[in-house]
């Protein structure tokens, strides 16, 4: 117990000493994070199975009856309710916990590292849009473009207050032309649409929020980790080699694993000075 004890201290003492900054500001965080969570699951639930995905009030997607304040309080309602409508009794979808779950953390893991900076706030843009992003490919196989077409032009304005835009520009381009042509090339060996427009404006706004290096390597990783994904998925007939599979999780992991371990691989294939500085 002692033993116990002192490592705990250890445990707050680390964490005091480097990201003191953090301690005063760690439940707002939270809160925001929960609160903008709460938000972004009844956007995607919305832009999934509705045409007014804002001004409606929030009401149950199983009875439609209206939801008091009582009911949207994040993850906690959810658990209080165990998972079901206080109304009708229906299972609430799994995304709901899911999704004002990863907000907060995700939140909490950018301000640690990143703390008060201009690259948080990119960074808490783009992985929000990229939650509800994941969970609408996933759920209806749609890349809704009022989330991706402001994301793309959000990441250009960027680029010009950071001077990155031509690499960003460049990136924009190129995040959309590779999935158009991977797209085009399939659809005419298969026979049928292999690769959705959201894709292609998914991969835009990679390169617009971080240039042609990071876009790059998000398309190789997605193409590893969709063709991963669809073996194991048909492997376990789970789906069919004719079914459709959405891709826009591939190109959202693909750009998770780059931002958490911030693999080198780009190095391995081109030298450090390509591409040029104008790129």
């Amino acid at each position: 117990t002692v033993k116990k004890k002192v490592e705990i201290k250890e445990v707050k003492d680390y964490w005091y000493d480097n990201y003191h900054w953090f301690q005063s500001s760690d439940g707002f965080l939270v809160i925001l994070g929960l609160v903008l969570g709460s938000f972004a699951t009844m956007l995607t639930h919305r832009l999934v199975h509705e045409k007014d995905p804002i001004f409606r009030r929030s009401h149950c997607p199983s009875c439609s009856h209206p939801l008091g304040i009582l009911d949207l309080i994040p993850l906690v309602s959810y658990l209080y309710l165990k998972g079901s409508c206080r109304y009708c009794h229906a299972r609430i979808p799994y995304f709901y916990w899911a999704i004002e779950l990863l907000m907060p953390l995700t939140y909490v893991i950018i301000f640690i590292h990143y703390e008060l900076t201009w690259l948080a706030l990119k960074l808490l843009i783009f992985m929000t849009a990229m939650i509800i992003l994941f969970f609408t490919d996933l759920l209806a196989r749609i890349l809704p473009n009022p989330i991706t077409i402001p994301l793309i032009l959000l990441g250009l304005i960027f680029s010009i207050f950071e001077q990155t835009f031509m690499s960003c520009l460049w990136g924009t381009i190129a995040g959309f032309g590779i999935y158009f042509l991977i797209g085009v090339v399939a659809e005419f060996i298969f026979k049928r649409p292999s690769m959705g427009g959201g894709d292609m404006k998914l991969g835009a706004a990679v390169g617009a929020f971080w240039g042609l290096k990071i876009c790059g390597l998000t398309i190789y990783l997605s193409f590893i980790l969709g063709g991963i994904l669809s073996v194991f998925l048909i492997l376990f007939k789970l789906k069919r080699r004719q079914d459709y599979i959405p891709f826009g999780p591939s190109i959202i992991l693909a750009y998770i694993i780059i931002w958490i371990y911030e693999i080198p691989i780009w190095t391995y294939f081109f030298p450090p000075s390509f591409p040029p500085h104008a790129l």
